[in-house]
């Protein structure tokens, strides 16, 4: 750790270099001052650069849009270009992701994110990428070698840190090859989405009970409620859990303030040569993430004579292309929203001053490690980490050192809250990842793809000929139960006993039905095989891709295109079947014709008028967009906010999350629960209302809602009005999370590190991800970060885009230029070929090695 990067002198000096920055920033008015004075951290790129590290050199050439093609006649000097670039574009990015992956991210940023910490710390990812690290092939470690050395090679180079490592004071660390598992491993923690429904369920359970809260957990819409998972948890609602589930929540809420936790997006598909009109396979991908400035994926070539030369996707602080394609094959990743992760509920004691679990009548001893927290303008913090046989406890970590020595421990909480997180011991996922960039046919893809074990993905690939899908991951096998809630730990019979063997996860190779597709959506049936999650995503837009490849014959690339762009939501039809031919159809009508207020009767009947006659188009200029938008947030509060609200309230934010990475309780209720639900019924009243009363309060009020928030020109009704991109970098979001003096200055600065707003469409449901949190506000989470659509007829296969720009660098022309192409639908082709790459890269930078 950079100890300077806590003096107080280094901390005055950060502080008046933003009251300095916000003082001619407020005196100008304008951006100018900014970019000029952060020019220089843009690094060369052009010319020439003498480097140590190298062995014969290596070139950057970039496009007009900051691409850079990589080129070597090694691949360490591949790599190191890579590192070196990666720095030069994103080094802020790296940086703070490393951080919050070691849990030291107050180090730069203060005590406001200690709790961040404080939860990283005790899941124990420097753990996690020890062991990846440990496990790496020796081909890998040059790899990770050859790249942090690129990486430090700018570092010691640059003649100034980019503005938001500048203005906070920080002076980053040499890189280590650990660090690019450290990235590896935050970005592996965006996949894990049962962890946060879990601490999410045991707040909400605690409010209502389990059994009533079971039927905010479903699992598909032809599945039944798994109220069996409730039942573990009958009999233990009380304030000592309480206590504990509160603690878990908070951590859950601190560390998805600036990562979110299993965002349920992403889709792909792949076209066999046979349903293409030109013979030739098609592959495409959309990866759905947090919308952020930066975007998580920059976009790279990297080329090393006979040994890689592969385009596509990656990761600042990972060498490689992570989804792209090779010249012989093309790749691309949904997840798969596996089920790998367990809360176990502990009973805990302090025996002879230790604290310790039960576990089957014996109290056991807990591990214990302490932690020391190094915050910037703060006093070092001291946490003791315990751990049981299921794993770290979540909430034990919030509470302080014990204040004497030789006190024994008191505990505030007789119960803890203990997360199991499936990891492989001889995990090689990374090795995986950089071998796909080097496969020259299917088997060696498949054979690159069997080593992804620590991410559950579901991995599309395909050559001119063949198209292929492989679920990845590693999977528990439970002794009992389906680990969709909190298990109690001390009686064992909830415990793991093996994970699910590789060649039992589900794999096709050109089927029948002509083209494979994957969008989040449940991977395997209900039955007898393996269980790989009850936390699938909705089934709306792998079915919207499976209608429409169904009906093509003749699949082009441009038609991927289109469906990338798709904004026809394919639960509109599913809603007018229950507005107009379903068992509360007639109760519906009733409803609003005993209605004595004529205007709220007029509203209701102009939504039906204009529900029936909606076409599914979730597009932003569109009326009827808004309206199901308006609807769709009436009805979740009409139907849960009487048992779980008010809306601003932390159990709200519990409710929500239980469905933000999965098939939600709001859809649910709203296609296929009848009156047997609790939720139609408004605890408030002293009748018993039902899901038709509900449903035509809704329909009134999305309209007085629309009236309000758009006017009563209904011309003027636009779902873009409502519902917005708005690109905003970390420090912005951590921002909400400050004290005023640090969030007006942030709020200062925001017009020059953001992007936005700009009107959005589409939704959770749609192709074109835009995915807000339904019953809150319209405000878009997710988007497709990346697009990709490889056409193997085409002489340069491979069509790509990012939602953001390359760089990470307000000061760059390559800050933003890539959210104008993103949003009008503006591909990037990167070629293969010689002559086409030097028209393309016309900006060049030469790395000579130092002897």
């Amino acid at each position: 750790m950079n100890r300077d990067n806590l003096r107080p002198s280094r901390v005055r000096s950060g502080l008046i270099a933003v009251a300095a920055s916000l003082f001619l920033f407020t005196l100008t008015g304008c951006h100018g001052f900014l970019t000029a004075t952060y020019e220089p951290s843009l690094g060369p790129q052009t010319g020439e650069v003498t480097l140590p590290g190298m062995e014969k050199g290596a070139t950057i050439k970039r496009d007009s849009m900051g691409i850079p093609l990589i080129e070597a006649d090694t691949i360490t000097d591949c790599v190191f270009a890579n590192g070196y670039a990666d720095a030069s574009d994103r080094l802020a990015q790296m940086v703070g992701n490393s951080l919050t992956a070691q849990g030291r991210l107050s180090e730069m940023a203060g005590r406001e994110t200690l709790e961040i910490d404080l939860f990283m710390r005790t899941l124990n990812l420097k753990e996690r990428a020890q062991t990846a690290l440990d496990n790496a092939s020796p081909y890998l470690r040059q790899i990770l070698s050859a790249y942090s050395r690129g990486v430090n090679a700018y570092l010691w180079t640059a003649k100034k840190l980019p503005p938001d490592l500048s203005l906070s004071g920080y002076k980053p660390d040499p890189w280590r090859p650990i660090d690019c598992l450290y990235v590896f491993y935050i970005m592996n923690l965006g996949l894990a989405t049962n962890l946060g429904e879990e601490i999410a369920f045991l707040n909400v359970a605690q409010k209502i009970g389990p059994q009533k809260a079971a039927w905010l957990v479903p699992v598909y819409p032809d599945e039944p409620l798994r109220f069996s998972e409730a039942e573990k948890l009958a009999g233990l609602m009380g304030p000592g859990l309480a206590e504990a589930a509160e603690q878990a929540e908070s951590m859950r809420r601190a560390i998805t303030s600036i990562k979110s936790l299993g965002i349920a997006a992403s889709n792909n598909w792949a076209v066999y040569k046979d349903r293409t009109a030109s013979g030739a396979s098609i592959v495409a991908n959309d990866t759905h993430l947090n919308v952020s400035l930066p975007s998580l994926w920059k976009l790279v070539h990297i080329r090393c004579k006979g040994l890689y030369d592969a385009a596509g996707i990656s990761a600042a602080g990972l060498p490689g292309v992570v989804a792209g394609y090779n010249g012989h094959l093309a790749w691309g990743m949904t997840m798969v929203m596996a089920d790998n992760q367990d809360l176990f509920l502990e009973k805990l004691s302090v025996v002879d001053g230790k604290t310790c679990y039960l576990y089957k009548g014996q109290w056991v001893p807990a591990k214990e490690r302490t932690e020391v927290f190094h915050v910037k303008g703060g006093k070092t913090v001291t946490r003791v980490i315990h751990e049981t046989l299921h794993g770290p406890i979540l909430n034990q970590a919030l509470r302080g050192p014990s204040k004497m020595v030789l006190v024994p421990e008191q505990l505030t909480t007789s119960y803890a809250v203990a997360l199991s997180w499936a990891q492989s011991p001889t995990d090689a996922t990374f090795d995986g990842f950089f071998s796909l960039g080097r496969a020259k046919t299917m088997a060696e893809a498949k054979t690159a793809i069997s080593n992804v074990s620590s991410m559950a993905l579901n991995m599309v690939y395909g050559d001119r000929d063949n198209i292929a899908w492989q679920v990845t991951g590693i999977y528990p096998v439970r002794k009992k139960g389906q680990g969709l809630a909190p298990s109690p730990g001390w009686t064992g019979e909830y415990d793991w006993t093996g994970f699910v063997p590789n060649e039992a996860l589900p794999y096709s190779i050109n089927p029948d039905a002509g083209f494979l597709a994957t969008a989040n959506a449940r991977a395997a049936e209900p039955g007898p095989g393996p269980l790989l999650s009850s936390s699938w995503f909705s089934p709306e837009r792998v079915q919207r891709i499976g209608k429409v490849l169904a009906k093509d014959r003749a699949h082009t690339a441009e038609k991927s295109f289109d469906l990338q762009y798709d904004q026809v939501s394919n639960l509109i039809p599913k809603l007018q079947r229950v507005l107009f031919n379903s068992d509360q159809t007639d109760e519906i009508m009733r409803e609003i014709g005993g209605w004595s207020n004529n205007q709220q009767k007029s509203r209701a009947r102009e939504a039906l008028a204009k529900f029936r006659v909606h076409t599914g188009d979730m597009g932003a200029d569109e009326a009827n967009a808004a309206l199901f938008g308006a609807f769709y947030h009436c009805f979740t509060l009409n139907t849960f906010s009487d048992e779980l609200g008010p809306a601003d309230s932390a159990m709200w934010h519990s409710f929500l999350a239980l469905g933000d990475a999965s098939y939600s309780a709001q859809e649910d209720h709203l296609l296929v629960r009848g009156d047997e639900s609790p939720f139609f019924d408004d605890i408030g009243t002293p009748e018993k209302e039902t899901k038709a009363q509900v449903l035509a309060k809704s329909l009134a009020e999305a309209v007085e809602f629309l009236e309000q928030r758009l006017g009563a020109d209904r011309n003027e009704w636009k779902w873009g009005r409502l519902h917005t991109y708005y690109f905003e970098t970390e420090g912005s979001k951590m921002a909400r999370n400050m004290d005023m003096g640090k969030r007006m200055g942030m709020r200062a600065l925001s017009g020059y590190f953001n992007v936005g707003p700009f009107p959005a469409g589409g939704d959770c449901n749609t192709l074109n991800v835009s995915g807000y949190r339904v019953g809150l506000d319209f405000d878009t989470l997710y988007i497709p970060e990346m697009r990709m659509v490889v056409d193997f007829s085409r002489p340069e296969p491979l069509f790509i885009m990012n939602s953001t720009g390359q760089s990470g660098n307000p000061a760059s022309p390559h800050y933003e230029d890539g959210v104008k192409a993103w949003r009008f639908r503006r591909y990037t082709n990167m070629p293969f070929d010689k002559k086409l790459q030097d028209a393309a890269y016309t900006s060049i930078l030469r790395l000579v090695p130092k002897y």
